[in-house]
């Protein structure tokens, strides 16, 4: 029967993003709980196989019960998710309006080279014209990669790596 405990306790705790020690804190008092609840349906007379469904059935459903538990633990990741991936779309399009900005300036420039500026910061204040095209290259490439950023702050793998560091 503890193996069917197990399961369903690691089926909650799979919808749950905090650290490892705070995972196997919450999943050993789950643990602790179901196994009070079989012993008090065992006591009522019920088999133990009867009794330990009708405690994982008392706990409810482990999506439901893993999010939320999630809620409970850390209410505004739902929002803290959205404003992170705003933020990184925010940045991308910036990055790429750049990158595009100076992939249509080409190579035609006065005099030795251009300054680029990103925001309120300076990249580089005399780039050769040859260089530009790299230039615009790596602004795309940075404003690509903002935006897969801002899809992985919902991907739970990378939000269970983050909360370990």
């Amino acid at each position: 029967m503890d193996e069917q405990f197990q399961n369903y306790v690691d089926g909650i705790m799979r919808e749950v993003v905090c650290r490892d020690e705070q995972k196997a804190e919450i999943a050993e008092e789950m643990h602790d709980h179901l196994q009070l609840l079989k012993a008090e349906y065992m006591e009522a007379g019920k088999t133990e196989q009867q009794a330990a469904q009708l405690a994982i059935s008392a706990f409810g459903q482990k999506k439901q019960v893993g999010r939320q538990l999630q809620k409970e633990l850390f209410p505004h990741l739902q929002l803290l998710k959205w404003i992170s991936s705003g933020l990184c779309l925010f940045i991308a399009y910036f990055l790429l309006k750049q990158g595009l900005a100076l992939q249509q300036m080409g190579t035609d420039v006065d005099g030795e080279g251009i300054g680029i500026h990103f925001f309120i910061f300076e990249v580089n204040d005399r780039v050769p014209e040859e260089n530009i095209p790299h230039y615009a290259l790596r602004f795309l490439t940075a404003g690509v990669a903002m935006m897969w950023l801002s899809l992985l702050v919902f991907n739970k793998k990378v939000l269970n790596y983050i909360a370990q560091i």
